[in-house]
């Protein structure tokens, strides 16, 4: 057991380091996602310091700097560094006494405690990601595996769902919303394109950014009539597979082909969008449901590898 308890020690700082790396990259992280990482440390303070008997140094939910908490999470690392390092099978078994939070007292054995110290942080730093990957940043992986192979551990692609347009009607504005109705077999409510295969159009913000650097205009991509926009998920020869957009599934049907009225938008634009699917795609609803900006979206196993 001691061999597994220092391999996960090694994984604890690795994955701390990892985990605040990815808070001090933002200049404000968000607040719930710093507030758990800096918990993650305050009970590894905790069970520490009940190991020595000692007084703990830190609360268990500290309120702290990052650059604070960088030389704290190196201190509470050397220090079960050198616990792991100095134990052996037999001490493992010594048992510590302590009072919890709640006042309790109990008696568990240290190689309990240790493995309950170094599996504690896996849910929070798995919190701490959802938070910021829900706040439109890139957390980081922190998983055993990747730390013993060196390489991620294999991810389903997800994206996000950008914009939502509606058309009122045929030629009209579109007009943006925050939320929509799909309904299966018909399309999104209040939208002019009903039913058929061309019930709802997507566009890449990465696709439609690039176009603006390529004829240096700064155009809204409301300008290419789409309805949906998404970002992290690449719509190129995508015809038969079936894209989850928040609680509802869209099959693609093909790509929409520029129209001149691309070039009235934007002078060039019908040529940019000539390739490589960059005017987007269209497809029909599968499923009833809502959906709204900032929603997941994801390829499914249907209708192709995802």
């Amino acid at each position: 057991m001691i061999a597994a308890l220092r391999r996960l020690a090694a994984h604890l700082r690795w994955a701390d380091r990892r985990a605040l790396e990815a808070l001090r990259r933002e200049a404000e992280p968000p607040a719930p996602a710093r507030s758990l990482y800096l918990h993650v440390l305050g009970a590894e303070e905790i069970w520490l310091a009940r190991i020595a008997g000692r007084t703990p140094r830190t609360p268990v939910w500290p309120d702290l700097p990052l650059d604070e908490a960088a030389a704290l999470a190196d201190r509470l690392h050397d220090e079960l560094d050198r616990l792991v390092a100095g134990v052996d099978e037999t001490g493992l078994d010594r048992e510590v006494a302590y009072t919890n939070s709640a006042g309790r007292a109990f008696r568990t054995p240290l190689g309990e405690i240790l493995l309950h110290l170094c599996l504690h942080g896996v849910n929070h730093r798995g919190q701490v990601s959802l938070l910021l990957r829900q706040h439109g940043l890139e957390p980081v992986p922190t998983d055993y595996i990747e730390f013993v192979r060196g390489v991620p551990a294999a991810t389903r692609p997800t994206g996000r769902l950008e914009a939502i347009w509606l058309k009122r009607a045929r030629g009209s504005v579109m007009d943006q919303v925050t939320t929509a109705e799909l309904r299966a077999g018909l399309g999104l409510v209040g939208n002019a394109d009903q039913g058929g295969k061309r019930q709802v159009t997507l566009i890449e913000r990465e696709a439609w950014e690039a176009m603006m650097r390529e004829t240096g205009a700064a155009a809204s991509p409301s300008a290419r009539r789409a309805n949906l926009m998404v970002s992290g998920i690449g719509l190129r020869e995508s015809r038969g597979r079936v894209l989850a957009v928040g609680p509802c599934r869209i099959r693609i049907h093909g790509e929409t082909r520029p129209c001149r009225s691309m070039d009235e938008a934007v002078p060039g634009l019908r040529a940019a969008m000539a390739a490589e699917w960059r005017g987007g795609a269209f497809g029909e609803v599968l499923d009833d449901g809502t959906v709204a900006a900032g929603d997941e979206v994801r390829w499914t196993t249907e209708g192709g590898p995802a």
